[in-house]
């Protein structure tokens, strides 16, 4: 079981402060934020990838008004700041939005 915890204001932006999610087999972050789009009914967009953070579109539907916000994000895997090149499969992820935007 992969538990999900959205940190700082995409708390407020998903009106989720976390989700579940079973896995059968090790999953680049890639492949788990489509998951995780479809599983909180959105969908992420990855327009740059670094070595230690990305910046994404997360499309949303706000008052009945499809928009986007983009953000930068960073990681962490049980409490550890990780690559975005990780697998990952059970444990706890944190989706942090850092200041600044993209």
């Amino acid at each position: 079981m992969l538990k999900i915890k959205f940190m700082s204001n995409l708390r407020a932006i998903l009106d989720k402060k976390s989700i579940n999610l079973d896995i059968e087999q090790e999953k680049e972050l890639e492949e788990l934020l489509k998951i995780i789009g479809n599983k909180i009914k959105s969908k992420f967009e990855i327009i740059k990838k670094e070595k230690d953070h990305m910046v994404l579109k997360l499309y949303v539907n706000l008052n009945g008004q499809e928009s986007y916000i983009t953000m930068r994000v960073k990681f962490l895997y049980n409490n550890e700041f990780i690559s975005m090149d990780k697998k990952i499969k059970d444990g706890e992820l944190q989706i942090l939005p850092l200041l600044g935007g993209g």
